[in-house]
Protein backbone atom coordinates (compact mmCIF):
# COMPACT_ATOMS: atom_id res chain seq x y z
CA UNK A 1 0.00 0.00 0.00
CA UNK A 2 3.01 2.60 0.93
CA UNK A 3 4.20 1.92 -2.74
CA UNK A 4 0.99 2.86 -4.39
CA UNK A 5 1.02 6.47 -2.26
CA UNK A 6 4.73 7.12 -3.41
CA UNK A 7 3.50 6.17 -6.84
CA UNK A 8 0.38 8.07 -6.71
CA UNK A 9 3.07 11.29 -5.29
CA UNK A 10 5.24 10.87 -8.00
CA UNK A 11 2.34 11.56 -10.51
CA UNK A 12 0.67 14.00 -8.93
CA UNK A 13 4.13 15.84 -8.43
CA UNK A 14 4.96 14.63 -12.50
CA UNK A 15 1.65 16.19 -13.44
CA UNK A 16 2.15 19.59 -11.39
CA UNK A 17 5.56 20.08 -12.79
CA UNK A 18 4.27 19.76 -16.19
CA UNK A 19 1.47 21.60 -16.15
CA UNK A 20 4.25 24.57 -14.48
CA UNK A 21 6.39 24.31 -17.56
CA UNK A 22 3.53 24.36 -19.73
CA UNK A 23 2.38 28.06 -18.26
CA UNK A 24 5.59 29.24 -18.04
CA UNK A 25 5.99 28.34 -21.78
CA UNK A 26 2.75 30.23 -23.04
CA UNK A 27 3.64 32.85 -20.88
CA UNK A 28 4.44 35.71 -23.30
CA UNK A 29 2.78 34.20 -26.17
CA UNK A 30 0.16 36.30 -27.28
CA UNK A 31 -1.05 37.09 -30.81
CA UNK A 32 -2.02 40.65 -30.06
CA UNK A 33 0.19 43.48 -30.93
CA UNK A 34 0.67 45.93 -27.51
CA UNK A 35 -1.66 48.84 -27.00
CA UNK A 36 -0.48 51.88 -29.21
CA UNK A 37 0.59 55.30 -26.91
CA UNK A 38 -0.10 58.77 -28.10
CA UNK A 39 2.45 61.11 -27.67
CA UNK A 40 1.42 65.22 -27.87
CA UNK A 41 2.68 66.83 -31.41
CA UNK A 42 5.69 68.29 -31.78
CA UNK A 43 5.51 72.14 -32.04
CA UNK A 44 4.69 73.05 -35.51
CA UNK A 45 2.81 69.84 -36.38
CA UNK A 46 -0.39 69.42 -37.27
CA UNK A 47 -1.70 66.89 -34.36
CA UNK A 48 -2.65 64.35 -37.34
CA UNK A 49 -0.68 60.36 -36.40
CA UNK A 50 1.08 59.09 -39.28
CA UNK A 51 -1.24 56.57 -40.50
CA UNK A 52 -0.56 52.88 -39.23
CA UNK A 53 1.31 50.51 -40.81
CA UNK A 54 -1.06 47.57 -42.04
CA UNK A 55 -0.37 44.08 -40.15
CA UNK A 56 2.99 42.08 -41.56
CA UNK A 57 4.24 45.41 -43.40
CA UNK A 58 7.64 46.05 -42.83
CA UNK A 59 8.73 49.72 -42.21
CA UNK A 60 9.51 49.96 -38.24
CA UNK A 61 10.68 48.36 -35.82
CA UNK A 62 9.06 47.55 -32.00
CA UNK A 63 11.20 49.61 -29.85
CA UNK A 64 14.04 46.79 -27.63
CA UNK A 65 12.75 44.02 -30.53
CA UNK A 66 16.02 42.37 -31.73
CA UNK A 67 15.89 41.96 -35.50
CA UNK A 68 18.86 39.99 -35.89
CA UNK A 69 16.48 37.19 -35.92
CA UNK A 70 18.18 35.20 -33.71
CA UNK A 71 16.55 33.86 -30.25
CA UNK A 72 17.08 36.16 -27.64
CA UNK A 73 20.02 33.85 -25.37
CA UNK A 74 18.78 34.99 -21.96
CA UNK A 75 15.24 34.17 -22.44
CA UNK A 76 16.26 30.80 -24.44
CA UNK A 77 18.78 29.64 -21.65
CA UNK A 78 15.85 30.30 -19.45
CA UNK A 79 13.40 28.47 -21.19
CA UNK A 80 16.65 25.46 -22.17
CA UNK A 81 17.09 25.62 -18.17
CA UNK A 82 13.51 25.45 -16.82
CA UNK A 83 13.05 22.22 -19.79
CA UNK A 84 15.89 20.68 -17.84
CA UNK A 85 15.08 20.86 -14.39
CA UNK A 86 11.51 19.61 -15.28
CA UNK A 87 13.18 16.93 -17.08
CA UNK A 88 15.62 16.13 -14.37
CA UNK A 89 12.98 16.27 -11.64
CA UNK A 90 11.20 13.72 -13.72
CA UNK A 91 13.96 11.51 -14.45
CA UNK A 92 14.73 11.50 -10.66
CA UNK A 93 11.09 11.17 -9.72
CA UNK A 94 11.30 7.80 -11.79
CA UNK A 95 14.14 6.42 -10.91
CA UNK A 96 13.06 3.69 -7.98
CA UNK A 97 16.54 3.80 -6.29
CA UNK A 98 15.83 8.19 -5.04
CA UNK A 99 13.55 9.78 -3.36
CA UNK A 100 12.92 12.57 -6.14
CA UNK A 101 10.35 13.96 -3.42
CA UNK A 102 13.83 14.66 -1.08
CA UNK A 103 15.87 16.24 -4.17
CA UNK A 104 15.76 19.56 -5.35
CA UNK A 105 16.79 20.59 -8.70
CA UNK A 106 18.32 24.05 -9.73
CA UNK A 107 19.69 24.57 -13.55
CA UNK A 108 21.52 27.62 -14.62
CA UNK A 109 23.08 27.77 -18.42
CA UNK A 110 23.10 23.80 -18.29
CA UNK A 111 24.47 23.01 -15.34
CA UNK A 112 21.94 21.34 -12.91
CA UNK A 113 22.35 21.67 -9.23
CA UNK A 114 21.41 18.84 -6.93
CA UNK A 115 20.56 19.67 -3.28
CA UNK A 116 18.44 18.17 -0.01
CA UNK A 117 18.85 15.02 2.08
CA UNK A 118 18.66 11.52 1.43
CA UNK A 119 19.01 8.36 2.89
CA UNK A 120 22.24 6.86 1.58
CA UNK A 121 25.07 7.38 -0.55
CA UNK A 122 23.63 5.04 -2.95
CA UNK A 123 20.57 7.22 -3.49
CA UNK A 124 23.14 10.20 -3.96
CA UNK A 125 25.56 7.68 -6.97
CA UNK A 126 21.88 7.12 -8.43
CA UNK A 127 20.66 10.40 -8.44
CA UNK A 128 23.49 11.81 -10.20
CA UNK A 129 23.75 9.11 -12.57
CA UNK A 130 20.63 9.86 -13.36
CA UNK A 131 20.98 13.72 -13.79
CA UNK A 132 23.96 13.37 -15.74
CA UNK A 133 21.93 10.95 -18.52
CA UNK A 134 19.35 13.64 -18.87
CA UNK A 135 19.60 15.77 -22.27
CA UNK A 136 21.29 19.69 -22.57
CA UNK A 137 22.64 18.46 -18.74
CA UNK A 138 26.47 19.67 -19.24
CA UNK A 139 27.53 19.50 -15.45
CA UNK A 140 25.77 18.16 -12.18
CA UNK A 141 26.50 19.39 -8.92
CA UNK A 142 26.47 17.84 -5.64
CA UNK A 143 25.02 19.10 -2.86
CA UNK A 144 23.19 16.11 -1.59
CA UNK A 145 23.66 14.97 1.83
CA UNK A 146 22.89 11.74 4.17
CA UNK A 147 20.65 11.67 7.09
CA UNK A 148 22.37 11.60 9.86
CA UNK A 149 21.78 8.88 12.35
Amino acid sequence: MDSIAKTSRSLIVVSLLSAIFVAGCNRGSSDQAPPATESPPAAGTTGTPPPAAAPGASGGTTPGADTSGKPSTEAGSALDDTTITTKVKTALLADPNVKGLDISVETQSGETVLSGIVDNQAQIDSALKTAQGVEGVKKVTNKMKVKAG
